[in-house]
Order: C-alpha cells, then sequence, then structure tokens
C-alpha cells in the first residue's frame, strides 16, 4: 500500500496518495503494537494475557498433577516390558 500510495503522490493525485500512504502508516504502526509483538515473537502468554501459565509438568499434561508414587512418562508412551522370567510388582 505504501509504495502506491507514493507513486500516486508523485502522480499528483493528492487525494489517493494521502489515504494510501496513511493507511500504510497506521498498518505498520498496528504491526509494531506490543499485542502484534508478543503474537509474532511466539511469547507464551500471547493468547493467555489475564491467565498465569500452568507451571512445570502441569502444562504437557494438561492440568493433572502427577500420581505420587509413579514417575511421569510422557504421553503416548508405552510402559516397560518385564523381564523375561520375573514376575511384575503391583
Amino acid at each position: 500500500m505504501g509504495i502506491v500510495g507514493i507513486y500516486l503522490l508523485q502522480g499528483h493525485r493528492l487525494d489517493w496518495g494521502i489515504v494510501f500512504v496513511a493507511l500504510a502508516a497506521l498498518g505498520f504502526a498496528g504491526l509494531l503494537a506490543p499485542p502484534s509483538m508478543r503474537a509474532l515473537t511466539g511469547d507464551e502468554q500471547a493468547g493467555t494475557a489475564g491467565r498465569p501459565a500452568p507451571a512445570g509438568d502441569q502444562a504437557r499434561q494438561g492440568g493433572k498433577p502427577p500420581t505420587p508414587g509413579r514417575k511421569a512418562s510422557p504421553p503416548g508412551r508405552k510402559p516397560p516390558a518385564p523381564a523375561p522370567g520375573r514376575k511384575q510388582a503391583r
């Protein structure tokens, strides 16, 4: 838009040239606004501006606390197979 506005201004079409240059300047200012910068830089709190982010393992497990006494395994992974000749502890 900016280059079109400059061409229009150089062609003595001030009515449309000023409008296009102003729109280009407003669009660039909107791009540099803080919410846009957070979204463009991939900041974690861009989508959750009012809510605190869950801490640690709770973020990966959908908010569930880990089960006491068990080591948390990554989701989608099978438990290890028991060794041959040994009974599985329950």
